[in-house]
């Protein structure tokens, strides 16, 4: 069992449902090519967890020092993401996000 999941459960006092797991897992897959994750596309459906638990463990999990970890959200949901994805980071992990704005347009 991954030590972040463990974390998690315990820290905020539930436990992940089967989907969650699911997503987790599927996103830190390694593919055994020489390239530490596999490039996957999950979809949650609102209110599945994913700023509060899933995105936090995947940002966890896959920042490992040499790399750059991004997650890109629709702009209308970026505040909230953030505070989310941010408070819980940093609860859990003693880790912050930083957040990062541009427009392609400018």
């Amino acid at each position: 069992t991954d030590p972040a999941l463990i974390i998690i459960q315990h820290e905020e006092e539930l436990i992940l449902r089967k989907r969650q797991i699911s997503a987790i897992k599927s996103l830190l897959k390694n593919p055994g090519n020489g390239k530490p994750f596999h490039e996957t596309i999950e979809k949650v459906p609102p209110g599945g967890g994913k700023s509060k638990l899933i995105l936090p463990v995947i940002a966890e999990r896959k920042a490992r020092g040499d790399n750059l970890v991004v997650i890109e959200v629709p702009q209308s949901l970026l505040e909230t993401n953030f505070i989310d994805l941010n408070q819980t980071s940093q609860r859990l992990f003693g880790k912050s996000a930083s957040r990062f704005e541009f427009n392609r347009d400018s």
